[in-house]
């Protein structure tokens, strides 16, 4: 195929690859991970299949493949879909209009190039999410009560309704089509939320959930495949629980696999931003508590216990990574009750991050296939704390020699009618900061008046 503008690898079952003059790539499979380039048992064949917006065709010349593009340029802006903190907040309208259409070609203008689409929460299971399944490995390790059953299935109710997030992701691929988009703007789209049972127990998705979720997406957005270039990790704890091993791995490796199954879905990077990235130190084990630092999971772990035993798989140079990008999430803007008025704290915290993701490496181990990104935060309350102000100038002191040269997500709260900065305004400090590695110290409120920044001087770095 002359015109392919990416190519796959299609697995060979049965006979299919009985053909004469198909070239194959051998790759094998063991413990259901795919690897590359090692001969373990269970060898699997492959087609190379040669792709563009029309589809595949059999592409024989070459078994060298590339079927994702990974670049240090990527400058992303994470769009909230859905109700606000829940329900009774009202709906987040993102229909085609010129103010949000605005929004759109505002971000375009500053270099964004990823929008990521997510639901803003757990709390609506009409909206957009996967019901907890028993059958499935606790996600949350201790539950209060006695788990329920629940339907093995996508829980896809409202998806397809007037209000449900497959509409509202299709009004923003309607803008992003409308817009200059000079950038080249594609899409990440959110997994679904992993809703609570009624007794609030949380279970990792089942396979067949995972296919069935697959399933929906392909077909939702097939006129606009083109657009869509990868899939957000919504849940960003990473619990490791001591007797029942690592089910958000378990998750992460079987979302992963059917990524790589299906020719279609193989251009698809699997992008995450884990919460709390680097609030351990070097060696450190989170052993009150089941949440464990994300810096072992990507490189292998930094101690021998049972819970790691499947993290030095995931950056072997031979095998395929678990995510494209890990954006690291410093939490030092949202964590209100650390560090409080302690600038040096959080500038000792935000370097550490901004070393790692220059050099690509944590603690020295280098992170061979997953490319290491930083994760920007700001919300309204920065209008109407003197301390939230300090802590995000942190951040862009820290960070804006990275905006070119390293991967790069920003979380900026949703649309709302609240106090403090405007959504508006939050949206001017995100193209300031991707355009110049700085913004104004104000902001303006929903009602236009300029929002003043407080002095105090015991928080002056």
């Amino acid at each position: 195929m002359s015109n392919a503008s990416y190519y796959a690898l299609e697995e060979c079952k049965g006979s299919s690859c009985n053909i004469t003059n198909i070239d194959l790539g051998q790759y094998s499979q063991n413990n259901g991970y795919v690897h590359r380039g090692h001969e373990y048992t269970g060898t699997r064949n492959y087609r190379v299949k040669a792709c563009n917006e029309a589809g595949c065709a059999n592409f024989a010349q070459s078994t060298s493949v590339t079927t994702v593009q990974i670049s240090n340029n990527i400058k992303s802006a994470l769009i909230y879909t859905g109700y606000g903190n829940g329900e009774d907040e009202g709906k987040i309208d993102w229909s085609f209009n010129q103010p949000n259409l605005d929004t759109i070609n505002k971000l375009d203008s500053a270099g964004v190039n990823r929008l990521i689409i997510a639901p803003t929460s757990h709390l609506s299971d009409s909206y957009y999410s996967m019901q907890s399944n028993s059958s499935g490995k606790l996600l949350d390790c201790t539950p209060d009560e006695t788990p329920l059953s629940a339907s093995e299935n996508f829980n896809g109710l409202g998806v397809n309704a007037g209000n449900g997030f497959q509409k509202d992701v299709n009004d923003i691929l309607a803008l992003v089509k409308a817009s200059n988009n000079t950038s080249n703007m594609k899409v990440w789209i959110s997994t679904p939320a992993v809703k609570p049972d009624d007794n609030y127990a949380r279970y990792i998705p089942t396979n067949t959930q995972i296919k069935s979720w697959l399933i929906w997406l392909k077909a939702a957005f097939i006129n606009d495949w083109d657009l869509i270039d990868g899939i957000y990790m919504f849940d960003e704890n990473f619990p490791v629980c001591k007797d029942a091993g690592n089910p958000m791995l378990e998750y992460f490796a079987n979302i992963r696999k059917d990524l790589m199954s299906d020719a279609s879905l193989q251009k698809l990077n699997f992008v995450w931003a884990p919460d709390r990235s680097a609030n351990y130190k070097e060696g450190e084990v989170a052993t009150t508590g089941p949440y464990s630092k994300v810096e072992e999971l990507i490189t292998g772990g930094l101690d021998s216990s049972a819970a790691w035993d499947l993290t030095p798989i995931l950056n072997d140079f031979s095998f395929t990574p678990l995510f494209d990008y890990i954006f690291m999430q410093p939490n030092v803007y949202t964590q209100e009750d650390w560090a409080v008025g302690q600038s040096s704290e959080w500038d000792g915290l935000l370097a550490k991050i901004s070393s790692w993701v220059s050099s690509q490496s944590i603690y020295s181990t280098p992170s061979v296939k997953i490319k290491l990104g930083i994760d920007m935060e700001i919300d309204r309350i920065y209008g109407l704390d003197p301390e939230k102000q300090q802590r995000y100038e942190t951040y862009e002191d820290n960070f804006s020699n990275l905006v070119n040269s390293r991967p790069m997500l920003f979380y900026f709260h949703y649309k709302h009618n609240q106090a403090g900065c405007s959504f508006d305004s939050l949206v001017d400090k995100v193209s300031d900061f991707y355009t110049t590695g700085s913004s104004s110290p104000s902001c303006y409120s929903n009602a236009g008046v300029l929002l003043p920044v407080p002095t105090n001087l015991a928080l002056q770095k």
